[in-house]
């Protein structure tokens, strides 16, 4: 059964709980209520304009986003944003064969923390475009 937030539904999926999971287990209270709000504040948005995205990616991405933060998942050498692109494809390769997680591993570094005229040269798919 979907939990509901400000009219926006929480994804309850398998994958959306192994992701809240995830974040839980190796993320703190403030990463999990920011990554929460990052979502719930995507979701509004994507409503308010009237873009169609995909819930339970928008959903993941947003637990995801700061993984590269997390003791377990961050490396000595790599920016934030990249181990925790690196975290995400590992868990979609590994527990799920959805050929739509396949893109996020790889686009995940540039969601967050670059600048914006780079984001935007991007061509974005999915629930990207809620995003930028």
């Amino acid at each position: 059964m979907f939990q509901e937030v400000a009219g926006i539904k929480i994804p309850d999926s398998r994958l959306a709980k192994e992701a809240a999971d995830l974040l839980r287990e190796h993320g703190d209270d403030l990463l999990w209520n920011h990554s929460n709000r990052v979502f719930l504040f995507g979701a509004v948005n994507g409503k308010k304009t009237k873009h169609n995205y995909d819930l339970e990616l928008l959903y993941v991405s947003a637990l995801f986003h700061d993984l590269g933060l997390t003791k377990k998942f961050s490396s000595p050498d790599l920016r934030f944003e990249v181990d925790g692109a690196n975290a995400a494809r590992s868990f979609f390769s590994i527990k799920f064969q959805m050929s739509r997680f396949v893109l996020y591993g790889m686009l995940l570094r540039y969601i967050r923390h670059l600048e914006l005229q780079n984001i935007k040269s991007l061509k974005w798919h999915y629930s990207f475009q809620v995003l930028v």
